[in-house]
């Protein structure tokens, strides 16, 4: 079945509500994570590289720097949310030229987050 252009809805409002709410928790989760980092003695280590198991391990256990590490994941990933928002909306709406463009920037980031893991 196909879905006329003018009743799908927009959406630059949903897309900005959305992309809007995972900045305000990025900055919260920078915060929480910076005060207790301060209040806490115990020695971050925001100083070297995290892998992605250890961001974890330290998330779970609510380690300050597995806190900021989670803000940083989150502002990271969000362009890239917004990226597959759009490629899917403009599948839907059948606009190829937005499509491709949206794909084209979501296989750049996917190839050099893959080169940066190799190197």
């Amino acid at each position: 079945m196909k879905m006329k252009q003018e009743n799908l809805p927009e959406i630059s409002p949903t897309l900005r509500k959305i992309l809007y709410i995972l900045v305000i928790i990025t900055i919260l989760l920078f915060l929480v994570g910076i005060a207790s980092m301060l209040l806490s003695s115990a020695e971050g280590s925001l100083s070297t590289p995290m892998s992605f198991q250890s961001l974890l391990d330290s998330i779970l256990k609510i380690r300050p720097e597995g806190i900021i590490g989670l803000g940083i994941f989150i502002i990271i990933i969000t362009p890239i949310i917004r990226l597959l928002t759009i490629c899917v909306y403009s599948y839907i709406r059948r606009e190829k030229i937005g499509m491709i463009a949206t794909a084209l920037s979501l296989a750049a980031i996917v190839i050099s987050i893959a080169l940066q893991s190799i190197s």
